[in-house]
């Protein structure tokens, strides 16, 4: 009757020699839940990181088991599951455009530089730009 039982438990748990076994017995089955969930949710996150990125985006899942296993075979089992934080991305250069008046403008105003002719020290900016201080040694 108890190999019945234990067979009955193995329909729905998976076979007891395995990881996926061990991990859907734990907290009665609400382990390994938590734990897809818990994925679930990180997976999205990643997805959308990596949308907002236009690029991949790396992860990581750790799931730990702390186990006291006793000489006559018990053991005592702590789940638990970590994700690694998904940075932010940097934040990149922007060009904006300022009036006489110092408003932002969203177009570029006339004969005003743009960002390659800035970083380059071309265009009409240039000229106008301070030249670079030098220091005597």
């Amino acid at each position: 009757m108890a190999r019945q039982k234990q067979d009955e438990e193995d329909e729905v748990t998976g076979p007891n020699n395995t990881l996926d076994g061990l991990l859907r017995k734990l907290n009665d089955g609400d382990a390994v839940n938590t734990f897809g969930h818990k994925a679930q949710g990180y997976f999205a996150d990643l997805r959308r990181a990596a949308k907002r990125r236009g690029g991949a985006v790396k992860g990581k899942i750790t799931i730990t088991l702390d186990i006291r296993m006793g000489a006559d075979g018990y053991g005592l089992t702590t789940p638990e599951m970590t994700t690694k934080p998904i940075p932010e991305p940097a934040m990149t250069e922007s060009m904006v455009y300022f009036d006489e008046d110092g408003d932002v403008n969203g177009k570029p105003i006339p004969k005003q530089a743009t960002i390659y002719e800035v970083k380059n020290g071309k265009g009409p900016a240039a000229k106008d730009a301070p030249a670079p201080e030098t220091k005597a040694m």
